[in-house]
């Protein structure tokens, strides 16, 4: 574990200031928005346009890495990204706010396709799980930060932004000075539609369903916590203990799935989620002592359920990586018709309630509900425009990078 935590400290480093960033930022522009009384249905666009972002991402930063190589691409993709960071302070205007997460989002999918890629071509085969987990770790670690950083923050002005800024600044200095090799050169992979349309189906819908609670979460949690007039530091606490809760969940989910049956795992844990969020949508207003508590168990839940869904779909063969490719890059497809649909004119009715309602639908149908007709179809198509990989039998050692950071931590 000490070798495995020190050969690949640098890139954990990194993970960690760019989630420390990240989960900041993130939730820094849901609570901004709401502060100056922006709608509902431009919040949702600018949330929806980081995902929009991370969907151009996946094409992109292979793209970019196949042309100038791992650090190359990092570097320029830090910098965008910083220099975008700040350009949220130079500017009120929402449509500006919108163009620069989406900027944001793309970039940040390089980041994330280059430190998986680095990651899963230089551990060795026997401690893959342990290299994986704490990359999880980190990333779960980072965003909790992130969250308590908020909370020492006493308004939300310049100061949170520069701090973001700073972290995105940091994520650079541990790959440029890692004297590790950087992973191989990738090539170019051709997409096939019908390949994902015809192999993985379920999984992909699977998958879009769960991500609209994830996406629902990270985009519109801050916003519900506001909405119950909790201070900037109540709403970074309950943000960082939801996270966190998110982490500790991952080891006894580990455990069960070794254990027991995958897609039962997964639907029983739906049907809890569905459950411990019942306070969110029937009551109108939550001490914040059970608000924690309910947030911290939904979060549990929640954060399981795209792990549990991912190991029920891998019962293939070794094939099945491209799968997990598809799935992945399926992710930022999910979200962005997660917040889409909450961009819509109801949203400005139902603002306040938004976050539980949108947990509901979606795990009803993970939980194994009825699906709309079509669904699947229009998951598959996403995934295949937001980049997703040639079959590994015809390009072996060119898969998409995001597939080999999840693949084993099933």
């Amino acid at each position: 574990m000490k070798k495995t935590l020190g050969v690949f400290l640098p890139l954990y480093t990194t993970t960690l200031l760019l989630l420390l960033g990240s989960g900041l930022l993130t939730t820094y522009v849901s609570l901004r928005l709401t502060s100056i009384h922006v709608s509902s249905a431009l919040i949702g666009a600018i949330i929806a346009a980081n995902y929009i972002g991370l969907v151009i991402g996946g094409k992109v930063g292979h793209f970019l890495i196949a042309r100038v190589g791992h650090i190359r691409a990092y570097v320029a993709c830090a910098g965008i990204i910083t220099a975008a960071v700040l350009g949220h302070g130079l500017t009120a205007f929402i449509p500006a706010w919108v163009a620069l997460r989406l900027v944001i989002g793309l970039c940040m999918m390089c980041q994330y396709m280059v430190l998986e890629s680095w990651l899963n071509d230089q551990a060795e085969s026997n401690q893959r799980g342990m290299v994986f987990g704490f990359y999880m770790a980190a990333t779960y670690l980072g965003m909790s930060l992130g969250q308590i950083v908020l909370m020492l923050q006493s308004n939300l002005g310049i100061t949170t932004l520069l701090v973001i800024a700073l972290c995105f600044a940091l994520c650079l200095v541990p790959i440029a000075l890692t004297t590790r090799t950087n992973a191989r050169h990738m090539s170019p992979a051709p997409m096939e539609l019908r390949y994902f349309v015809g192999a993985i189906p379920k999984v992909l819908a699977t998958t879009l369903v769960i991500g609209m609670v994830v996406g629902s979460f990270y985009g519109l949690a801050p916003v519900y916590a506001s909405l119950q007039s909790l201070t900037t530091q109540q709403t970074g606490l309950f943000m960082a203990l939801a996270i966190f809760a998110g982490l500790i969940a991952q080891f006894p989910l580990s455990w069960l799935s070794d254990r027991y049956n995958r897609p039962l795992l997964m639907r029983l844990n739906a049907i809890l989620l569905i459950v411990a969020a019942l306070p969110l949508a029937l009551l109108p207003h939550i001490d914040f002592p059970l608000l924690l508590a309910v947030g911290f168990v939904v979060s549990m839940l929640q954060f399981t359920l795209y792990p549990a869904g991912g190991g029920a779909g891998q019962r293939s063969d070794r094939a099945g990586t491209p799968r997990l490719a598809g799935r992945l890059s399926a992710d930022g497809v999910r979200r962005r018709r997660q917040h889409r649909a909450i961009g819509g004119r109801r949203a400005d009715r139902t603002a306040g309630r938004q976050y539980p309602v949108r947990l509901f639908r979606p795990v009803r149908r993970a939980a194994g509900g009825p699906q709309p007709h079509g669904e699947s179809g229009r998951t598959a198509a996403g995934a295949g425009r937001a980049g997703a990989p040639h079959p590994a039998a015809r390009q072996p050692r060119q898969l998409a990078a995001v597939a080999g950071a999840q693949s084993d931590l099933r």
